[in-house]
């Protein structure tokens, strides 16, 4: 059996930054590059299983109104032009996935996805875009099969990476299914907290 938890950087620092140096290796950026720090404004989703206390998957994901004053000001708008598609505030970035290597084909992946197509979507996204390094290419493959169409690269610490890009509409009604399935509870007051965070 799985368990959800939604909530901020919190008591979790140091859980975070350790998967995002492991996840920067992976992506080719440095592995002391400022990237591994936790984002004071984003929502982290963690995967449990339920004999383990150390989560085994993460997603950390935010909205662009909530890290950016404009699209200009986000290092993403170089691969296109993001304005054409929707306003800032419906427009959400997935900064981090991961999940321990014994558990990348389970059930516990597209939880955690459908988890976030339905927290995003209730905090107003109807898109999000995800990057990874344009070498990456297991990563770009995930990103292709789960639909997501590729836009145009970008650079992060001298890394050339690839941006893609997932509509959550379609997507919204079997995102609940599933989560209803495995009983995920999100408290609405909390999501609406974490939508209130911004970059400062």
């Amino acid at each position: 059996m799985y368990k959800i938890e939604l909530s901020d950087v919190g008591s979790k620092r140091e859980t975070i930054k350790k998967i995002r140096k492991e996840i920067n290796q992976n992506i080719g950026l440095a592995k002391n590059s400022s990237a591994i720090e936790p984002l004071n404004f984003a929502s982290y989703l963690f995967g449990y299983t339920c004999n383990q206390k150390e989560p085994v998957g993460l997603i950390e994901f935010f909205l662009y109104d909530q890290a950016f004053s404009s699209y200009d000001n986000a290092p993403y708008s170089q691969a296109t032009d993001l304005t054409k598609i929707v306003p800032m505030a419906q427009m959400g970035h997935i900064r981090s996935v991961f999940l321990k290597k014994n558990y990348r084909r389970s059930k516990l992946f597209l939880l955690l996805l459908a988890t976030t197509v339905k927290v995003a979507s209730q905090m107003g996204a109807h898109y999000m875009t995800a990057g990874t390094g344009i070498h990456n290419t297991e990563i770009l493959h995930l990103h292709k099969r789960a639909g997501m169409k590729f836009l145009g690269q970008y650079m992060v610490d001298d890394s050339l990476q690839q941006l893609s890009l997932l509509e959550l509409d379609p997507l919204l009604n079997r995102a609940n299914k599933i989560t209803d399935k495995y009983l995920v509870d999100i408290d609405l007051k909390l999501i609406n907290s974490l939508r209130n965070l911004k970059f400062k």
